[in-house]
């Protein structure tokens, strides 16, 4: 989960195995947007000081926009081989 401001509101930012990324408003409890889809689990979330939310997700990351729109990919994480496997 991370935290953040967006239009001088309060949310809060989840994601994990069912491959999604939801806002959420803390001070409601409900989705504050839509849910955003990503190719692999979500494995790890930051919220940059100017607003952006940075998601890891399988060997990839993601840098979201501070309304959350137009995800880009900006980077790939190095590939860890499967035991017995070639990465």
């Amino acid at each position: 989960m991370a935290t953040t401001v967006l239009e001088r509101r309060p949310v809060a930012v989840t994601g994990g195995r069912d491959r999604t990324v939801r806002v959420w408003d803390p001070t409601t409890g409900r989705q504050a947007g839509p849910e955003l889809a990503f190719p692999a689990y979500v494995t790890a979330m930051a919220v940059e000081p100017e607003g952006e939310l940075v998601v890891g997700f399988g060997n990839e990351i993601a840098v979201l926009t501070h309304r959350l729109l137009g995800v880009r990919v900006v980077g790939e994480l190095p590939r860890t081989p499967e035991p017995g496997g070639e990465a």
